[in-house]
């Protein structure tokens, strides 16, 4: 699975260090940001290098070996007839739940998160891909954990779709 293979990729190939390609992960810093940035002298990363390295990034892992990306617009890099795109989804009280749960915090501090993260994805995807909106329609499977509430039913619906789209792929290895 590429999650953090895909950040200290970016980060060896734009010789930085991980914690600074971790702050421009699914969110842009800003100019007050990118200014700090270069008073603690670090290496200004502006989003226009960020995306091209997210970018390649993708395409060598994606090139070099079957891989399932965790989020990072990695449906939107890739070449359609070469991914099986899932996105998932829950209601707001789902996961605010779940978060104070993970966080074990009031729910009202767990609300705030949600909204931080959600408005930090908004930000990522307009500056990187200029997209106001994820759709529905960019996925070729939306499941529902409100609904689907185990994660093995979830995994077999996803393989089933693999395994199909990429028939004589040999999904065991």
């Amino acid at each position: 699975m590429a999650d953090r293979e895909v950040i200290e990729h970016i980060a060896n190939n734009a010789n930085l260090r991980k914690k600074t390609v971790d702050f421009f992960n699914e969110r842009y810093p800003g100019k007050m940001n990118e200014l700090s940035a270069l008073l603690f002298r670090e290496k200004s990363f502006i989003m226009n290098n960020y995306a091209r390295h997210l970018f390649s990034t993708i395409y060598a892992v994606a090139d070099s070996e079957t891989t399932i990306f965790v989020g990072r617009g990695a449906h939107l890099i890739v070449p359609r007839d070469l991914v099986i795109a899932v996105r998932f989804i829950c209601s707001r009280s789902y996961r605010v739940k779940r978060l104070a749960k993970i966080l074990k915090v009031e729910e009202e501090i767990a609300d705030k998160k949600v909204d931080g993260v959600d408005k930090g994805q908004r930000d990522f995807f307009k500056k990187v891909f200029g997209k106001k909106d994820v759709t529905p329609y960019e996925f070729d499977i939306v499941i529902n954990v409100d609904f689907i509430t185990q994660p093995k039913w979830a995994a077999e619906v996803v393989y089933q779709a693999f395994k199909e789209k990429f028939k004589g792929f040999d999904a065991g290895t």
